[in-house]
């Protein structure tokens, strides 16, 4: 397995050359564009922090599109804890009960995402998946490329961010250490839907850089050889972290861009 860097996320040159030929620059030669089958699965590492920056690919990823985010802002207003699982409703008690007789406390209970988890809450509550085809959609570089080359994808909250009750004042509870984390990924020409992604990849890219299918291991669309490129995010811990109050929870498009009203069908 070759391990190889993408230094700009957007470069759908690079990323089909090394999924089709393990190379980072198609060979000269036509017939020298073989692969034969049962190679290793390469890998490309991006760099995380520039991924998740506000022009950045993963920008339109933004936390309230989590559910737990999103019930945590919209039932908190209503000052309310009844939609949490019981066990953390326990444990918020048990620290109040704990500090009862402590003058400085501030009602705060802190919970990681890691002690939610253990507490019952489900880890599918802090996961979320975008498609990059319904975000800032235009006829340029910048949405083809990314549709290309990402399209669906799947993120995480932090374990570490930290959801604040304010049990004196539900409505105003916050969270800090707030980071969003792109998962590990893959590329290939395969798709679940008929998105311009897939069309342009088998209708497209495949006739101007394969246009005999030489490359026998990596039949798009169809082809029960194929091994996708695996996609790794470099430098996650580095991802800058926010605090996350109501007020910049309510509108996910409001620094990312706008998403597209309709589905395509």
């Amino acid at each position: 397995m070759a391990v190889f860097t993408l230094n700009d996320p957007l470069d759908f040159k690079t990323v089909t050359s090394i999924f089709l030929y393990g190379k980072t620059a198609p060979p000269t030669e036509i017939f020298d564009r073989i692969r034969l089958p049962g190679q290793p699965q390469d890998t490309i590492q991006i760099d995380a922090v520039s991924f998740m920056s506000p022009t950045g690919v993963g920008r339109f990823a933004t936390a309230n599109q989590a559910q737990f985010v999103k019930d945590f802002f919209d039932i908190t207003s209503q000052a309310t804890l009844g939609w949490l699982p019981p066990a953390v409703q326990a444990e918020l008690d048990r620290q109040v009960a704990l500090h009862a007789q402590d003058p400085t406390y501030d009602g705060t209970v802190r919970l990681k995402v890691s002690d939610l988890k253990n507490l019952g809450v489900s880890a599918g509550q802090f996961h979320f998946a975008i498609r990059q085809r319904e975000w800032d959609v235009g006829i340029n570089l910048d949405y083809a490329a990314r549709t290309y080359i990402y399209n669906s994808e799947g993120f995480s909250i932090d374990p570490n961010a930290t959801f604040v009750f304010d049990m004196n004042d539900l409505t105003k509870s916050y969270i800090d250490d707030m980071r969003v984390i792109p998962d590990p990924d893959n590329f290939d020409f395969k798709s679940d839907d008929l998105s311009g992604a897939a069309l342009g990849g088998a209708l497209v890219l495949i006739p101007q850089i394969d246009p005999y299918n030489l490359s026998q291991s990596r039949q798009p669309l169809s082809g029960s050889d194929e091994k996708p490129l695996l996609m790794e995010y470099m430098n996650k811990d580095s991802i800058p972290t926010t605090r996350y109050a109501p007020r910049c929870s309510t509108n996910p498009t409001s620094a990312a861009g706008t998403r597209k009203t309709t589905r395509p069908r």
